[in-house]
């Protein structure tokens, strides 16, 4: 299975210790002893801001009552990942399941100006039907991707797990 790389800038503003009395390198065993813009990283305090993760399409489900292709078939399903509406990275194109399994995505740093996007389609011969749309902007979105580690995303077509993993 391919596994596509690519260096990734997203949006993070106000960076710094946060109010709660955490700081760079501050001890912890989990993100809620850290700062307000930190996360909790092998036992260390670290902020978001500067960081670089993993960010991975693990693995989504498609409703089965869904019409995705002609004469009632599996969706095509696949991820996207952009930003500032630009695509970074794409997924291999699962074909006729209601359950991809992917485990490919992009490596992201986490800094000021951008914008995060995750996108799900099922492909199609002359359309790409969307199934499933996220966007992570601003301060309190980013530090909870870092802070979760992982995250399902869902809409009335589709669910789509995702993981954020620190790069050392």
């Amino acid at each position: 299975m391919f596994r596509a790389l690519f260096s990734i800038t997203v949006a993070l503003a106000g960076v710094g210790c946060g109010a709660n009395g955490g700081g760079q390198g501050h001890g912890c065993s989990d993100s809620f002893e850290c700062g307000d813009l930190e996360f909790c990283n092998a036992g260390s305090c670290d902020e978001v801001a500067g960081r670089s993760f993993f960010v991975a399409a693990e693995r989504g489900t498609a409703v089965s009552n869904g019409d995705w292709d002609a004469g009632g078939g599996a969706p095509d399903p696949f991820v996207s990942i952009f930003l500032n509406g630009d695509l970074q990275c794409y997924t291999d194109t699962e074909d006729d399941t209601f359950q991809p399994s992917w485990g490919e995505g992009c490596e992201v740093v986490f800094e000021s100006g951008g914008e995060l996007e995750i996108d799900m389609y099922d492909e199609d011969v002359s359309d790409n039907d969307i199934m499933l749309y996220y966007v992570a902007s601003g301060t309190d979105d980013l530090v909870s991707l870092a802070r979760d580690g992982s995250v399902t995303l869902s809409t009335d077509y589709a669910t789509l797990d995702i993981s954020i993993t620190p790069e050392f």
